[in-house]
């Protein structure tokens, strides 16, 4: 029960990740693909939108450092927590040494 739960967090985490990505390649060519528009003065609504992606992008990249963190540190533990269910423990007998006397 417990590998299936962690299967299905993870297909999450990457469906999320790959979600997040797409969307800050996206903003990132809108703003470059509509830095030099035909601006229609004070009410211009591509000003707008590039005004709100390119807030979008700095409030994300504010958090980005901590959620980078957050997520190394969990794979971190992750993988030794997953590492050593999977070996057994280490004894002499384990790794056929002979100890002659």
């Amino acid at each position: 029960m417990i590998a299936r739960k962690n299967d299905s967090n993870q297909i999450l985490v990457a469906i999320m990740s790959a979600v997040m990505i797409i969307s800050i390649i996206i903003s990132v060519l809108f703003l470059v693909q509509e830095t030099n528009h035909d601006c229609a003065g004070e009410d211009c609504p591509i000003c707008a939108m590039m005004e709100i992606v390119s807030n979008n992008l700095e409030s994300m990249g504010a958090g980005m450092a901590v959620v980078f963190a957050a997520v190394v540190f969990a794979v971190f533990v992750l993988h030794i927590l997953a590492s050593d269910a999977n070996e057994p423990a280490f004894s002499l007998v384990g790794v056929s040494v002979r100890l002659n006397i």
